[in-house]
């Protein structure tokens, strides 16, 4: 991701690391438009959102959002990827992650977060087939 001033990550990281999401996404909120941020700070933004255990499952799809806007240029920054599969899991809504699960599998199927995540979201979508054959590759 782009560059950022180190003391704003420190910052950023310090106060996910200390839970202060609703802290955090105020400070981004007050740069104005948070889509239009350098990708890292829409990136702190989202995890705000997903790790907060109060956020709505409108804020989820937001950070759902932001995560696959920031994923999509740069698909070789996989953290990304697990952010989304992670949110994925608490919306319920799998339309946007999965298809850039199954791409990203393709391009590396030992990676076992991917297995995982394709494993857990055809659970979720009732394709235990498809789950269990997942779950069979990620146990062999």
């Amino acid at each position: 991701m782009l560059d950022l001033n180190e003391d704003l990550k420190k910052k950023y990281i310090n106060y996910l690391d200390n839970k202060h999401y609703k802290k955090l996404q105020l400070e981004i909120n007050l740069l104005g438009d948070v889509e239009k941020q350098n990708p890292l700070i829409i990136f702190f933004y989202a995890c705000a959102i997903a790790l907060d255990k109060n956020s709505t499952k409108r804020r989820l799809l937001f950070a759902e959002k932001l995560f696959n806007q920031i994923y999509l240029p740069n698909k070789k920054n996989i953290q990304i990827l697990y952010n989304m599969i992670a949110v994925s899991y608490k919306t319920k809504e799998f339309q946007i992650v999965l298809p850039h699960v199954i791409e990203a599998f393709k391009n590396n199927n030992k990676d076992l977060n991917l297995l995982e995540g394709l494993a857990k979201i055809n659970f979720f979508l009732g394709n235990n087939n498809k789950a269990i054959k997942y779950l069979i590759f990620y146990f062999s």
